[in-house]
């Protein structure tokens, strides 16, 4: 495999209480994407967030839910100033931050691509018109992210995009994973971070980067498409392309009903390569 070149940043922006100068999301995506895609710029969005302190947990996150309104005009005005597209990506109340940058950035093409992880945002968000060939992912955890589920309905008083998904998605792709919003330490590596290097794949699959190798073909039959060992992380040609959670082995089923294996590699892209060569 050789890296693409292109013309392209990316930026992601920081939860509620990441006060540190990079998260492990961004340090993850500079080590990772640039293997793929040469002459990426990669940063983070630097944004007022108050600290988490348990004794005002509520009141320092709904100050710093207000203060994402702000964020979102700074960062929609660096959007346009930069000489170069734009691939978003936001944790948490980060997430809030890009979706509603989303809706003060005049020029669509300038945003070709988004993902969110566990977003801290009203489910019912309106979302704004986007490209019509981005790549536009929403990492919710339903069953596993209680963080997000009772911090964020007692301070605000609905559900969150990060735990239900985005009731009216439009142009976004609602990916169930089962992942925790901080690390819970008995299991390990349980965060959204975790998804970060065939999130790189897909963005990298998105730009055109082919890896050498194919997926392997298998017929195994399943009862369950989605278990808690699998986090779904992209759906492509009716199929449903899935992680695992321990091995990193990426796989693509048959969606809706029971489902069946279809294939299984290491590669995102050689997943998706299989599927796009399959007869209609």
């Amino acid at each position: 495999m050789e890296a693409v070149s292109i013309n392209l940043k990316l930026i992601h922006v920081h939860g509620f209480g990441e006060l540190e100068s990079e998260t492990e999301f961004t340090l993850r995506y500079k080590k990772h994407l640039p293997v793929l895609l040469q002459n990426v710029e990669i940063e983070e969005f630097k944004w007022k967030t108050l600290p988490y302190e348990s004794t005002v947990l509520t009141n320092n996150f709904k100050e710093s839910e207000l203060r994402t309104h702000s964020a979102a005009s700074i960062l929609a005005d660096k959007i346009m100033k930069c000489q170069k597209p734009v691939f978003l990506s936001g944790f948490s109340l980060g997430a809030a931050v890009v979706v509603r940058t989303l809706s003060l950035v005049r020029d669509v093409k300038k945003v070709p691509g988004v993902v969110l992880f566990g977003a801290a945002i009203d489910k019912d968000y309106s979302l704004p018109k986007l490209s019509s060939d981005g790549l536009y992912l929403n990492y919710y955890s339903k069953d596993w992210d209680n963080t997000l589920r009772h911090a964020f309905y007692n301070a605000m008083g609905v559900a969150a995009a990060g735990t239900e998904g985005f009731s009216k998605p439009d142009q976004f792709i609602n990916c169930r994973t089962s992942c925790f919003h901080s690390n819970f330490l008995p299991f390990g590596n349980c965060t959204y971070a975790r998804l970060d290097q065939v999130v790189c794949g897909l963005i990298g699959w998105h730009f055109g980067v082919l890896e050498k190798g194919n997926a392997k073909s298998t017929k195994n039959s399943i009862l369950v498409g989605k278990t808690k060992d699998w986090d779904d992380i992209y759906e492509f040609k009716k199929r449903i392309i899935q992680r695992h959670s321990v091995t990193g082995w990426v796989r693509a089923i048959e969606g809706g009903g029971l489902h069946r294996e279809i294939c299984a590699s290491k590669s995102v892209s050689q997943v998706l390569r299989f599927i796009e060569n399959l007869p209609s």
